[in-house]
């Protein structure tokens, strides 16, 4: 099973969505939600179990394991964004240009990168080997393992 250090993205694509409160959900957070808007999204395994939530506000997400717990904290504007876990250490950051998003460890090392083509996201390992995808539509994202299989799901309410 291969992930991304620190990084939610392949972690969901690799049917791991209940650890993902405990790392970085990056991919979670859709990066074409404005930085304005408030909102919250509920996550769900692949059999339709809630595992988490996060709420939005401008450009702060706080993520809640099922029990409503703080799990981390991300912040940052559409470009640079860094994740932080719930006692404050930084965990990842990432850095989007265009429709490219880079991530790197907590140490500033690549961890891999995702690229956005209309609906879909790919994710990437740091080899460049597909790990994932996840395709959003009206509010829904859906996450698939690098097999086409469906790891995970959100849905988002502004």
């Amino acid at each position: 099973m291969r992930y991304f250090r620190g990084a939610v993205t392949a972690v969901v694509v690799s049917a791991m969505l209940p650890t993902v409160f405990a790392t970085e959900p990056s991919v979670l957070n859709r990066r074409s939600r404005a930085s304005s808007h408030s909102g919250k999204t509920h996550y769900y395994d692949r059999t339709g179990k809630r595992v988490g939530s996060s709420r939005s506000t401008g450009n702060r997400t706080t993520y809640y394991d099922r029990s409503g717990r703080v799990t981390g904290v991300r912040r940052g504007n559409q470009q640079r964004t860094t994740f932080t876990g719930r006692n404050g250490r930084t965990l990842e950051r990432s850095r989007t240009s265009g429709n490219r998003t880079s991530y790197y460890d907590r140490t500033g090392r690549t961890a891999g990168y995702s690229r956005v083509q209309g609906q879909r996201t790919n994710f990437y390992d740091r080899s460049g080997r597909r790990i994932g995808s996840s395709r959003s539509s009206n509010g829904r994202t859906t996450y698939y393992d690098r097999s086409g299989r469906i790891t995970g799901r959100s849905h988002s309410r502004k």
